[in-house]
């Protein structure tokens, strides 16, 4: 059972992650039903259950629900014997996330180095702001592959010490 100041905390958090998607170019409906799908117990949620925690329209449910579960971000679940559609959290989704963003930063180094060759005759300072340009999107490419397994190994081994 949750008390009045852990309802208000965990509320405050669901709000702060709506302002954060909403910064990002997202949706704030969007990022507060992340936040809510984080922290929710049961982890699983109907919409109708969506809809009374954000205090949202079934509408707007419905709409970042389709949303998240096109990102993937989110996935349907059943439960034995309810006729209700839930959805939960996609585990390791924000990890097929940053290898979407990885996908684009290929593009991004991709469109630069077509710009390089435009630019092959052209002075060297002429170029320098779309070879840096090209180079940081390059760099960050080949890092996020190995993030992404430090990532893995780095969780493996926090669950591996709390099971001893």
């Amino acid at each position: 059972m949750v008390d009045f100041a852990q309802h208000v905390r965990l509320h405050h958090f669901v709000e702060e992650m709506g302002l954060l998607i909403e910064q990002s170019g997202g949706a704030r409906m969007m990022g507060r039903m992340i936040g809510y799908l984080l922290i929710c117990d049961p982890p699983e949620q109907s919409a109708s259950d969506l809809a009374e925690a954000l205090h949202a329209s079934a509408g707007s449910v419905s709409q970042t629900t389709r949303q998240l579960l096109a990102a993937g971000m989110v996935e349907r679940v059943a439960r034995p014997g309810d006729r209700k559609i839930y959805v939960r959290f996609r585990d390791g989704a924000y990890v097929d996330m940053m290898r979407g963003k990885a996908g684009i930063l290929s593009v991004f180094r991709e469109v630069c180095d077509a710009g390089l060759r435009v630019l092959e005759d052209a002075p060297p300072a002429q170029r320098a702001r779309l070879q840096d340009f090209r180079d940081f999107y390059a760099f960050m490419e080949s890092e996020i592959p190995g993030l992404i397994a430090r990532w893995h190994a780095h969780r493996d081994a926090a669950a591996a010490a709390q099971e001893d």
